[in-house]
């Protein structure tokens, strides 16, 4: 898929943009909803986001053949299982396509070990502030990443995530 993704990733055409929270109006969360842990974070960040009026829209990866029981159906919420992968684990569907498509104004990656799957959706999304966790593979796809937080960490992510949204841009 690597390198099908690079031809892609050459054809994008993105307005990058640096947005806080009070500016920000749409926001794009990634995660991996494999385990009922990582899920459960995700939709707290997400119902945090709807508290503050922001529209969210996500994108959970399960590895598994069906939904999991813990990923109720909702609005705004699109689930990839196995089903939904290719041969190279790209993801595939209507909701994928118009995830990539709309400028969402952050884009945020809970997915702290980036799987390829998550990557390619990520990659060549037209988000116009993307944001994940540092390393050195991800220095093309990201406009700003946290560093030092470990993979196993996504509460502390989250936590140094909403530090920094709230303080960027502040006249």
């Amino acid at each position: 898929m690597n390198r099908a993704l690079k031809k892609e990733e050459r054809k994008l055409v993105r307005q990058i943009q640096i947005f806080n929270l009070d500016q920000a109006n749409s926001i794009a969360v990634v995660y991996d909803g494999s385990s009922e842990n990582d899920y459960n974070r995700a939709a707290g960040l997400i119902r945090h986001l709807n508290a503050q009026g922001k529209m969210v829209k996500s994108i959970g990866l399960a590895l598994h053949k069906e939904k999991p029981h813990y990923m109720p159906l909702k609005l705004n919420y699109d689930i990839i299982t196995l089903k939904e992968l290719n041969w190279y684990k790209k993801p595939q569907g209507p909701f994928v396509d118009e995830f990539i498509a709309y400028p969402f104004d952050i884009l945020i990656n809970l997915d702290l070990s980036l799987n390829d799957s998550l990557r390619y959706l990520i990659t060549l999304s037209h988000a116009k502030f993307k944001i994940g966790l540092y390393n050195e593979d991800n220095k093309g796809i990201y406009d700003f990443m946290l560093e030092g937080i470990e993979k196993n960490k996504v509460s502390l992510f989250i936590k140094e995530l909403l530090h920094y949204l709230e303080i960027f841009n502040k006249k």
